[in-house]
């Protein structure tokens, strides 16, 4: 399986959503 740039961003913006609950 390889990870695109895009699928990296899209991780990385999903755990940085996971860290900062948007309430």
């Amino acid at each position: 399986f390889i990870i695109t740039g895009e699928q990296r961003l899209l991780q990385h913006a999903t755990e940085m959503i996971r860290k900062i609950p948007l309430k």
